[in-house]
């Protein structure tokens, strides 16, 4: 009885339409087969675990072990059933795991494909399919499509027979649902571009996870670095930093990704939209679960800039002098004008900051000014200390947004001296009735600096 739960996982990985490049493990447990031998074995519960453990073990083949996990506690005190797993060895990837299951089966499916999608090959091929719109769900009848649900998974199995065997399929949709689809074997040969790659990706150490200070400093340096490195075309937008494709790629360059039990593409992606990276620059990603798309993670230009550009953004930031020993600011002044030096073109609206208490905790560094009832005096303060002592004049503009008052920055630089005088000169001219250029005011004031007694 033990045996049939062992091979009813290895079925569940043979029925197993896709698994993700990435992923380091799946579940195939068989839930009615596991619950039958609790139920009917003679053995106790702990016997029986035993030697499930040990069928396991001797089940495991070269691309993969399977892996019993015994019934536990979460952290949160919840059971945890009892479960079975395909875990990939190292230095395998999925479709050595399904080729490995499959072995000592003779069959017409030379590229291991599930029952369902072989099915629906066949119905492609054969004299049922007229060329013609037909109803998903009567493709999945005439094809005896097994299984909950496998009648509106037609789509699905196409895309298995795509990436698994040399055909490629057309599939054209048409009407609501249950759709119409017309399936068509198109005669042309595919090609493993994923396989023709060659890749030179650098080793990150770190987890790619939101709000971790470290990582998120370690990938802008990357970035920055690749692109001061190197020479783009002009026509090229985007810059690629990791290109991975199959999960011995992943395992190299991204260590300690491929060890987070909690991995998944939406992680990333959250991780992604944290960076702040220099201004200019946005990060991109393609975070595919097919191999031959993969992982593409790097950085595209915003709107009107140019490498070049681009270039200077990031070499203007990193020679930047602190704020604070620049115009001797208090910490948090100074924390506020790099947040401002470093906004992006798109985040400036009218002449103004975002507002300032969402972007407190994650982009300045406070820690209590999003929630803080008094924020409007602190920064107030703030501002006259930064307005005091720097080239800039900014002013605090109340802005709503939900659920609470917040505030935006007003941005503007001081006029130098000779601009201010230049300026009253103009508006007394008007109030005589006379109108005076800029540059008929200027040349009168060199005179008079040149008739002028040096004090020197």
């Amino acid at each position: 009885m033990v045996e049939s739960v062992i091979e009813a996982c290895l079925e569940n990985i043979r029925q197993t339409s896709f698994i993700p490049f990435w992923t380091g493990s799946q579940e195939v447990t068989p839930h009615e087969e596991l619950r039958r031998l609790f139920s009917e074995t003679r053995a106790n519960d702990r016997r029986a675990r035993q030697m499930l453990d040990s069928a396991a073990t001797r089940a495991s083949r070269e691309s993969f072990e399977i892996q019993f996990r015994a019934e536990s506690r979460d952290h949160f005190g919840h059971t945890v059933s009892d479960t079975l797993w395909i875990v990939l060895r190292e230095g395998h990837e999925w479709d050595e795991v399904i080729k490995d299951a499959w072995v000592g089966f003779e069959s017409e499916n030379p590229w291991h494909l599930t029952d369902n999608a072989l099915k629906v090959l066949k119905w492609i091929q054969g004299a049922k399919n007229t060329g013609d719109f037909v109803p998903e769900n009567r493709i999945g009848s005439q094809a005896f499509l097994r299984g909950a649900g496998s009648y509106s998974r037609v789509g699905s199995y196409v895309k298995e027979i795509c990436l698994k065997t040399p055909h490629q399929v057309k599939m054209e949709k048409n009407g609501g649902w249950p759709a119409n689809l017309k399936l068509t074997l198109v005669d042309e040969e595919k090609e493993n571009q994923a396989s023709k790659r060659v890749l030179d990706n650098p080793v990150f150490p770190y987890r790619m996870k939101k709000r971790d200070k470290d990582a998120s400093r370690a990938y802008i340096q990357m970035i920055e670095d690749l692109v001061l490195n190197r020479d783009f075309d002009s026509n090229v937008q985007s810059c690629i930093l990791f290109e991975i494709h199959s999960r011995a790629e992943l395992v190299h360059a991204l260590p300690a990704v491929a060890t987070d039990a909690r991995l998944t593409p939406y992680e990333l992606k959250e991780f992604l939209g944290d960076l702040r990276l220099a201004r200019g620059l946005r990060p991109a990603a393609t975070l595919e679960d097919e191999a031959g798309t993969g992982w593409l993670l790097g950085a595209t230009l915003e709107n009107g800039w140019t490498w070049e550009l681009v270039k200077g953004s990031i070499l203007e930031a990193r020679n930047r002098r602190d704020p604070a020993e620049t115009y001797s600011l208090s910490a948090n002044a100074a924390k506020i004008l790099n947040w401002i030096w470093n906004l992006h073109d798109n985040e400036i609206d009218m002449g103004m900051t975002p507002c300032v208490e969402s972007a407190a905790r994650d982009q300045i560094g406070f820690e209590t000014l999003d929630y803080e009832q008094n924020s409007k005096a602190v920064l107030q303060l703030l501002i006259e200390e930064i307005n005091e002592k720097t080239p800039y004049s900014f002013g605090l503009i109340p802005w709503y947004s939900h659920p609470r008052d917040q505030h935006r920055i007003l941005m503007r630089r001081k006029e130098d001296l000779d601009t201010q005088i230049t300026r009253m000169i103009q508006i007394r001219g008007l109030e005589k009735g006379v109108g005076l250029s800029a540059a008929v005011i200027e040349e009168a004031l060199r005179e008079l600096w040149d008739k002028g007694v040096s004090l020197s």
